[in-house]
């Protein structure tokens, strides 16, 4: 081979190899912002949920203790663990719950927060798993972006549902 020509062949194989690694870095940044979009529609389902038991324990059908526990529990915090305890509060008072639909508005948005939170931690396993591939930590192409978290928390909100039946991110 001559010269020019294995120039031309490694400057190929360097620009293929510069595109092929411009598109890796580029799906993660991609990854990323949907795990931040996650997030923030997980963030809301939790909103919602929070807002929906200040309601429940305003109603008037709601005993003083029931409407204790659940105003304790809604406005606590934002950790995972006061959302835990918002579960296991609704799990708790359900019973006693008023009968006009606002139950029903709750047990909907559990479902939501579940499923915002499935969702999360998909993205969550899937950004994690082309993080750790060798070409993105040898070229450093996560760049200074911290590792998403997976969200782990109480998330039912009646007895009959078993929640999730496996560790997210465990099956790939």
């Amino acid at each position: 081979m001559t010269t020019p020509a294995l120039i031309l062949v490694v400057l190929a194989v360097v620009l293929v190899t510069a595109v092929w690694l411009s598109w890796t870095a580029g799906r993660l940044d991609r990854m990323h912002v949907r795990c931040e979009g996650a997030a923030a529609a997980l963030d809301a389902a939790l909103a919602e949920r929070r807002a929906l038991a200040v309601e429940v324990a305003a109603h008037p059908s709601t005993d003083a203790a029931s409407a204790v526990l659940l105003l304790d529990a809604a406005t606590a915090g934002r950790s995972f663990q006061h959302e835990s305890d918002l579960s296991a509060v609704l799990r708790a008072v359900r019973p006693d719950a008023p009968a006009d639909g606002l139950w029903d508005a709750i047990a909907e948005a559990g479902r939501r927060v579940r499923l915002a939170r499935r969702i999360h931690n998909d993205l969550v396993a899937t950004t994690l798993a082309l993080r750790s591939r060798h070409r993105v930590r040898w070229f450093r192409l996560a760049g200074h972006a911290l590792p998403p978290p997976m969200i782990a928390f109480d998330d039912r909100t009646d007895d009959a549902d078993p929640g999730p039946t496996r560790a997210p991110g465990r099956d790939r």
